[in-house]
């Protein structure tokens, strides 16, 4: 409470600054860093909603303890909202000083940090404890599928100028961007290139975000502080919506 006035708002100084979204909320992001699989594989090769309930429920709570705490929380989006001139990601505090912690895109190092006066690194997103083996991050699903007209009759085509546009990219765009424009000019020390080395090497990219609504039934069970109740009940349903549009890929000429 910076200036005394015993309201926490965006005049003061907070731990982490929240985001709520269904696909980029900082609970979604923690509870798949904390190594939690929201599918498996059956015996036919195809993919299941199978998620470890109880683990889930576990994250939520240690997530809530920090998240839903207005003292040490701030909520980025309530109040990117209701200032429009900001986007829904962005807000001034963490560049301000007013903010510990923010979980951000990477790409806010190619704009928002760079005027920034404070000193700033990179962390990983924490595992769930001392005995999880390995950081895992979720990626933005935004990055998860092409979009194809239905004018495209072509499949075949269209397929191979994705593949080689993929692989182009990878070639010049991606060494560029990433080895050059973050890791050299974007960075301010040698730990923050090599934690974002770390980070890239443990994205995990789940089917079942891509082809199901689980994300939203996550989100929703967060808020209301239960998978049970919400995320739980919806699993059978989720899985017979999954099968149905396996079935129709594998019917694809």
């Amino acid at each position: 409470d910076l200036n005394g006035d015993g309201v926490m708002d965006e005049n003061d100084q907070y731990g982490i600054g929240r985001h709520d979204g269904r696909i980029l909320g900082t609970f979604i992001h923690l509870l798949l860093a904390s190594d939690v699989r929201l599918s498996v594989r059956d015996a036919e090769g195809g993919v299941l909603l199978d998620p470890d309930g109880e683990k889930i429920q576990l994250v939520i709570d240690k997530v809530a303890d920090v998240v839903k705490d207005s003292s040490v929380a701030f909520d980025n989006d309530t109040w990117a909202r209701a200032n429009l001139e900001y986007g829904h990601f962005y807000t001034p505090f963490f560049d301000n000083g007013q903010i510990l912690f923010q979980l951000d895109y990477l790409s806010s190092l190619q704009g928002d940090r760079r005027d920034m006066e404070d000193d700033f690194g990179i962390a990983p997103l924490p595992k769930y404890d001392a005995s999880q083996e390995t950081y895992q991050h979720r990626p933005s699903q935004l990055t998860f599928l092409y979009c194809v007209p239905s004018t495209a009759l072509d499949l075949e085509k269209t397929g191979a100028v994705f593949s080689y546009m993929s692989w182009l990219s990878n070639q010049t765009v991606l060494p560029a961007y990433y080895e050059v424009t973050l890791k050299q000019k974007r960075t301010r020390d040698e730990d923050s290139a090599k934690m974002l080395d770390l980070v890239r090497r443990t994205f995990y990219y789940d089917f079942v975000e891509t082809w199901t609504d689980i994300r939203n039934y996550l989100a929703i069970s967060f808020d209301g502080g239960s998978y049970a109740r919400v995320a739980g009940t919806a699993i059978k349903k989720l899985n017979k919506s999954l099968r149905k549009m396996e079935d129709k890929l594998r019917d694809l000429d």
